[in-house]
């Protein structure tokens, strides 16, 4: 299974302890989208998560967290844009963010960390990555409704970070 945390709401940054309280305890619990008062127990054991995928404009929050995601395999969506604190109140400036992507890539080294780097001053719509275009099998994180789907595999190597159906 792959986890994707997350694209609607950006764990890493607003809520680190919440995700690494979860990986404690070893699981999650989803609820149905179609029925909300549903909930599915979601196991967040190494042997069943082959992936997680952060999706992040800041990661710092996460730094000093990071050995906790020993045995698991784990990269980072990180999007880099020009946008000031008119449209994004919640981040630090730009140059920070880029300094925290420079430790980040030091800490779990560059083949785990994706980047989007935006250019244009005005807003754009995210840009899309081959997890959510193929996503027949992932559990979609968010502090909302995730989503579970079946079959996909990821997996790291020394270089790349290479995907197959299973």
């Amino acid at each position: 299974m792959i986890l994707s945390a997350s694209r609607r709401t950006d764990i890493p940054a607003f809520y680190a302890p919440w995700f690494f309280n979860r990986l404690q305890e070893g699981y999650l619990l989803v609820p149905n989208p179609f029925d909300p008062r549903t909930l599915s127990r979601i196991s967040l054991g190494r042997d069943v998560v082959d992936c997680i995928v952060f999706w992040t404009k800041n990661p710092a929050p996460m730094l000093p967290r990071l050995g906790e995601l020993s045995g698991y395999n784990y990269y980072f969506q990180y999007t880099l844009n020009p946008y000031g604190a008119d449209l994004e109140k919640h981040l630090p400036p730009l140059e920070k963010r880029i300094e925290t992507f420079k430790r980040l890539s030091d800490k779990v080294g560059r083949d785990r960390v994706v980047s989007n780097r935006l250019s244009s001053p005005r807003p754009s719509p995210p840009l899309p990555f081959a997890i959510g275009l193929l996503s027949p099998s992932a559990v979609h994180l968010h502090i909302g409704q995730p989503h579970r789907l079946d079959r996909f595999r990821c997996s790291f190597s020394a270089a790349a970070l290479g995907c197959s159906f299973g």
